[in-house]
């Protein structure tokens, strides 16, 4: 996902849309493992990496997983410490991409978000970062792109207009 946002010029509003919708119902504990255990960088995304790294020696680790309830509580909070950090990882990045057309994002959001619960999801992962957008906020994540704060606004607005309106 980062090479793509990193090298194409200008992905559309409904591919950005999909690949977010795709991202938040299908992926999986084990697939961000995969993909953080391969990623360099800072912020969320070294802390997702860090996490994974533990997730993966704690698998590696336990030969007779399901024996111990310790084992399994402190896998499920690490399996959820990641989904949690790896949404709001890859949600910064699509936003931060570029600075969208309204109407087309509004839109697509409407063409591509289906459900009250995507609707719900999405506006849950855009409040949150915007709540922690202010010590990235003067970063720009790809060139051309936008703030983790003005693109969370941007696309809050898009979606209660897509939604809510």
């Amino acid at each position: 996902i980062s090479a793509m946002l990193e090298h194409m010029r200008d992905i559309p509003e409904q591919v950005l849309i999909s690949i977010l919708r795709f991202v938040l119902r299908y992926v999986e504990t084990d697939d961000f493992v995969t993909y953080y255990s391969k990623e360099s960088g800072s912020g969320k995304t070294s802390l997702v990496a860090r996490l994974s790294k533990q997730y993966m020696e704690l698998i590696a680790k336990v030969p007779h997983k399901a024996d111990s309830q310790q084992y399994v509580d402190e896998e499920k909070n690490l399996a959820s410490r990641i989904m949690s950090l790896a949404v709001l990882d890859i949600t910064s990045k699509i936003i931060t991409y570029s600075r969208c057309n309204h109407s087309f994002l509004t839109k697509a959001m409407r063409d591509g978000l289906k459900s009250n619960a995507e609707v719900e999801t999405l506006l849950i992962t855009l409040s949150k970062l915007l709540q922690c957008g202010g010590g990235h906020d003067a970063m720009v994540s790809f060139k051309g792109g936008t703030t983790l704060s003005v693109g969370a606004v941007e696309w809050i607005s898009a979606l209660t207009d897509a939604h809510l309106g």
